[in-house]
């Protein structure tokens, strides 16, 4: 039976995919962890607020028009339909996000988001990175929704590979501003990498009028996504409008790096499984099955694996940085309770997004994003840096309850009801 299984995942893609991904995430934390050699801690958090902000413009910039595609391509419908509504979802993420980078250019410059004028600056210059990213994640969902997935594995791993070096190279050299540009620049390398792949499925001569389905999938992603990323670096903007410790900030940024490294195993079973998800659901039995299998899998590996770096993480800082950076072994030591719970409640949403659940995923993201704000920003006043540790476990513990418990009511109903149109 587990042989039976394991050769179901590799014929898949899973391991050939996971394999890359390791690849992938082992050289991107290897040379993050190497780049914080060159920058000091207070560059490390500059570094990552500037990464947060353009992370959640992103998402806000593709306004959720990759879920659209990923979930409208994965279904049984012919190839022609499949490279219409891909090509579809090009043109409508190209307005969605010439407004939003205008919108934060107009912000930057009346200087809302921040009254440093360095600062300011840097966020311009960053901004460059939001057309790669966001066309980059669309394609990139075209390629898993097709099942691509050994293509797409070994596409990004090579792009990496090549992008990595550079960055370490250029961040040697030119420290902080090194960084930046070659980020930009190793990102638009990654997006011609991928666009010489899917360039042949664009057609210019379509209907550009949008179905129904299609805005309503991108809609609730696109603010569904919004928030869970904003949620995903609330404790970074918490710290940044709480604290003027730019070093302790930096010593949390670090740890977030090694986090990281534990989000990969998560991420590629969120990857794919989304498509199998999608083709079961109309297939009840199947589709539990399905989720059941990935979730025990899942939550078995991610216990095993945070247990291990529990222990490992803080003496390879201790070894590789000195006892001055502590605090970042410390920081991560808080961090993998965080990680365990989101792992046992990602697989349950991108099930629940599967079925086309778009709002209830808004929903889910919007409540427990305002209750890790409150308990964060509260715990953060009081007992500062770790205070916002500590509420992001406990935040993320809330919000794992939440949607395992709501997301398989939420299912069932589904299911219910298409019993009920029988």
């Amino acid at each position: 039976m587990m042989n039976n299984f394991i050769n179901n995942l590799n014929t898949k893609g899973f391991f050939h995919f996971l394999t890359a991904n390791y690849f992938i995430g082992f050289l991107g934390l290897a040379s993050q962890l190497l780049v914080v050699k060159f920058l000091s801690p207070s560059e490390m958090a500059d570094i990552k607020i500037l990464q947060s902000f353009v992370a959640v413009v992103s998402i806000m910039a593709g306004f959720g028009f990759n879920t659209a595609v990923l979930k409208m391509c994965s279904e049984n419908i012919s190839t022609q339909e499949k490279k219409e509504i891909f090509s579809k979802n090009i043109f409508y993420t190209l307005i969605s996000m010439s407004m939003v980078i205008v919108l934060s250019i107009l912000l930057i410059k009346l200087e809302l988001l921040s009254s440093n004028q360095d600062y300011n600056n840097w966020l311009l210059v960053y901004l460059l990175i939001v057309p790669a990213t966001v066309f980059t994640s669309l394609f990139i969902s075209y390629l898993q929704a097709l099942k691509k997935i050994r293509l797409m594995a070994s596409l990004q791993s090579m792009i990496r590979l090549i992008g990595i070096l550079l960055i370490i190279l250029f961040t040697y050299y030119y420290g902080f501003s090194g960084f930046v540009w070659s980020n930009i620049m190793v990102s638009f390398f990654g997006l011609i990498g991928i666009l010489i792949f899917v360039r042949k499925d664009f057609i210019s001569s379509i209907d550009l009028v949008a179905k129904k389905d299609n805005l309503s999938y991108a809609f609730w992603s696109g603010f569904a996504n919004t928030v869970g990323i904003t949620a995903s670096y609330l404790d970074i903007f918490i710290l940044n409008s709480i604290s003027d410790d730019r070093i302790t900030i930096g010593y949390y940024s670090i740890a977030t790096i090694f986090l990281l490294g534990l989000n990969y195993i998560t991420s590629t079973v969120q990857s794919i499984a989304t498509p199998y998800f999608s083709e079961k659901s109309s297939n009840e039995e199947e589709f539990k099955r399905v989720l059941n299998k990935y979730l025990k899998l899942l939550i078995m590996i991610s216990i095993l694996v945070g247990a291990i770096s529990y222990f490992i993480v803080p003496v390879f800082v201790n070894i590789f940085y000195g006892d001055e950076y502590q605090s970042v072994g410390e920081f991560f030591k808080i961090f993998v309770f965080k990680y365990i719970f989101w792992s046992t409640s990602a697989l349950v949403g991108v099930a629940v997004l599967s079925i086309g659940k778009m709002k209830f995923n808004f929903l889910t993201v919007l409540f427990t994003t305002i209750i890790a704000f409150f308990i964060t920003y509260a715990l953060g006043l009081k007992f500062g840096t770790y205070g916002v540790a500590y509420g992001q476990v406990i935040s993320y513990f809330i919000a794992m309850i939440f949607i395992v418990v709501i997301g398989r009511k939420v299912i069932n109903n589904h299911f219910c009801n298409i019993e009920g149109i029988r």
